[in-house]
Order: structure tokens, then sequence, then C-alpha cells
């Protein structure tokens, strides 16, 4: 049996696609990688900026607001890691990196 944190990110073009259980899956597995799960294990994630996950995590966010549902609001601020880790303030912003249209190569 998977575990919650081996879930694998949908392809970007995908999204729209999910059934809305798997939409959810996919919001919060993200929330696990950006909080407590990162930089823990291998997964492929955690070989790119931080902020393509954030910016993957966005693209899961509009769909949930485009089906009438909300999240937590403080997952919108790519500072805040969670409810264990609050806000970590990085010096790298989006004007620091190219964000690819298509932010992981594996998905």
């Amino acid at each position: 049996m998977r575990k919650e944190k081996d879930i694998e990110l949908c392809h970007q073009e995908d999204i729209d696609q999910l059934s809305t259980k798997d939409l959810f899956k996919q919001h919060f597995h993200i929330c696990y990688l950006r909080g407590d799960g990162w930089k823990k294990g291998n997964h492929y994630v955690f070989c790119y900026p931080y902020l393509y996950l954030y910016a993957f995590h966005m693209f899961i966010i509009r769909e949930i607001e485009k089906r009438g549902y909300s999240i937590d609001p403080l997952w919108k601020d790519a500072c805040y890691r969670g409810i264990h880790h609050g806000y970590e303030i990085s010096l790298m912003t989006y004007c620091d990196i190219d964000i690819p249209e298509h932010l992981y190569k594996e998905n």
C-alpha cells in the first residue's frame, strides 16, 4: 500500500482532468512537500528551486478555486511553509529564476 507522501505530481496539462478527490490529493501532497516533507526523501522536486513547487501548487490551487472550493489562503504566500514551519523568508524571488513552461521534466 502506498503512503500519502509517495504520491507523484500529475502533469501540468492534466490538472483540469483530475477528479476532485485526486485534485485535493495533489494539494495535500504539495502542502506536505512544502512543509514537513521539504528535502526529506528522494523526491525529484528537491532537485529544483523551491519556487517551482510553489508555482506548481498555484496551478493546483487555481483549479480548486475554479471548481468552487477554497483552501487556506496562507498557501498562496510563497514564504508559507505550513503549520509547523510558519514562514521562511527567502532572498530568492521569481525575478531570480527562469520558471519554464513545464516546471518538472519528470511529469
